[in-house]
């Protein structure tokens, strides 16, 4: 670290901050990718086993006894006592202290990582086991943790696993599918900065998803659907007889 310069010293800083990963580790990936951060960020994603691990402390990361001190305070919003979850007042109360607000899309990848069963729900077992897998034991450190959380939208196998989670958890009582309203909202969130077409993507859905539901499969190809669209923006190879859903088929 002494032998680099000060602006190369503060993209490393930025780089461990991020990703976690440890001095070596990072000042490979930047030196590997002519200092330009993001790149060197797409490449720790991409192979982190090319790149020395963070360190691993010798003393428990996380206090379970603090975690469940949170849980019981947010669980305190819930009116029926024998519920054993936290509810949507206290859900809104934790992203009050976290300083972000509920829609904010770090909130469904701190969602994902609790297995909520549902908008505005955390089951104390997901709560607590989420708090350990983010390895943090309060409020403000998980405050600290939302730019790596963010990150994890980059990381292609996480994206996948957060967008996957993303359907069950949108899902109204008693529906199978995704209302257009919210899948749209999602899409926005999951998709911003990832596909090309989404502000038309999102109108079409507008003018044209009246009355209509994004099934599973059509909430499942649209990864694949975007991949395309990067590859193939003018849709010179489109298959019109390929097996797309009727709703990307009519967009």
């Amino acid at each position: 670290m002494n032998s680099l310069k000060s602006h190369q010293r503060d993209k490393v800083k930025e780089f461990i901050n991020v990703t976690g990963a440890a001095d070596a580790g990072a000042i490979k990936a930047l030196q590997g990718n002519g200092w330009n951060i993001e790149r060197a960020m797409d490449a720790y994603y991409n192979d982190q086993s090319n790149y020395e691990p963070a360190v691993v402390s010798q003393v428990p990361a996380v206090n379970k006894d603090k975690i469940n001190e949170m849980y019981l305070k947010y669980k305190e919003f819930e009116t029926e006592e024998d519920e054993d979850l936290v509810g949507i007042d206290g859900v809104l109360q934790f992203c009050e202290d976290l300083e972000v607000d509920p829609q904010d899309v770090v909130v469904l990848v701190i969602a994902w990582y609790m297995s909520a069963p549902k908008i505005g729900e955390f089951t104390k077992a997901g709560f607590i086991d989420g708090l350990i897998k983010m390895d943090v034991d309060s409020i403000e450190k998980l405050r600290e943790k939302l730019p790596r959380l963010r990150s994890d939208l980059n990381d292609e196998k996480k994206f996948k696993e957060i967008y996957t989670f993303t359907f069950k958890f949108g899902l109204q009582e008693n529906r199978k599918n995704l209302s257009i309203e919210s899948a749209s909202s999602f899409w926005k969130l999951l998709l911003n900065g990832k596909f090309r077409y989404l502000d038309l993507w999102l109108q079409f859905l507008e003018e044209e998803g009246a009355g209509k539901a994004v099934t599973k499969d059509t909430w499942n190809l649209m990864p694949t659907f975007v991949k395309d669209c990067d590859s193939d923006p003018n849709f010179e190879s489109h298959d019109e007889n390929s097996a797309w859903p009727v709703l990307i088929d009519a967009f």
